[in-house]
């Protein structure tokens, strides 16, 4: 890690750990996201401080992890993971600045000088959630929010997206992040609603239809029936059936 022109004490990651050694004593941490100098890639480091017997700070070993391998397994974990229609997103955002750690979407993380927040993807939904998710009742840096896991759904059944999202920590002071999964909601407005359990679009019931927006099967109106999600109005000399499956002549 140490190039010959490269003074390692003044890397954002060293004095770092030293920070951490000299407010509690820790040992051990993980540093904040920077660019390395060896590749210009966003990373991040696992620390450790080397002091001598009488508490002296006399190094820190530090291993590093380029934060596009994040993106990689997040990208590969989604393929052939959506179910029925619309994308499957995943994103990771650093709870205290509300910047990218890994997207699904294989973006840019830094943008020089800049890292990028999880709002201003590129990815039209993991955009649109960080928007929602980065705001009040939510926020990032709200570790009740996250705790025990998050389940937002927005817009329509028909042209919106569900996301769950959990806190994933190690240690005082070592990572904090929210970690997002998300599932774009496409369903047939004419036929299906979103199963937000299974989180999947599924044909209403016969004698059902979706409702405006998607969330619930309601039965087809007066005089009316239908079966795979449609319903339509019963002809002249015809009536609905109890169920509303189908349309039958009236009784003589």
């Amino acid at each position: 890690r140490l190039l010959c022109t490269d003074d390692a004490r003044v890397r954002p990651w060293y004095r770092q750990a030293v920070s951490y050694f000299d407010a509690d004593g820790s040992t051990t941490s993980w540093s904040s996201p920077y660019p390395f100098t060896t590749t210009g890639e966003l990373g991040l480091s696992a620390m450790t401080v080397v002091t001598s017997p009488s508490g002296v700070v006399e190094g820190v070993f530090a291993a590093d992890y380029e934060l596009w391998m994040i993106s990689s397994l997040l990208n590969s974990s989604l393929v052939g993971s959506a179910k029925g229609k619309g994308q499957s997103f995943a994103y990771i955002v650093e709870a205290a600045s509300g910047k990218l750690i890994g997207s699904s979407a294989g973006e840019r993380l830094y943008n020089a000088p800049e890292r990028v927040s999880a709002s201003a993807s590129i990815h039209p939904s993991i955009a649109a959630s960080a928007a929602v998710l980065e705001a009040p009742p939510y926020e990032w840096s709200n570790r009740s929010a996250w705790a025990d896991g998050t389940t937002v759904k927005h817009g329509s059944a028909f042209d919106g997206w569900q996301v769950h999202s959990r806190e994933y920590t190690s240690g005082e002071n070592g990572l904090r992040w929210v970690v997002v999964g998300g599932q774009e909601m496409r369903c047939d407005a004419a036929t299906e609603i979103w199963n937000e359990a299974d989180g999947r679009c599924e044909v209403c019931a016969a004698g059902t239809e979706p409702g405006p927006t998607g969330w619930v099967c309601e039965d087809c109106p007066p005089n009316s029936a239908g079966n795979a999600g449609s319903c339509h109005p019963c002809a002249a000399g015809t009536r609905p059936l109890d169920d509303s499956s189908s349309c039958v002549p009236c009784p003589p």
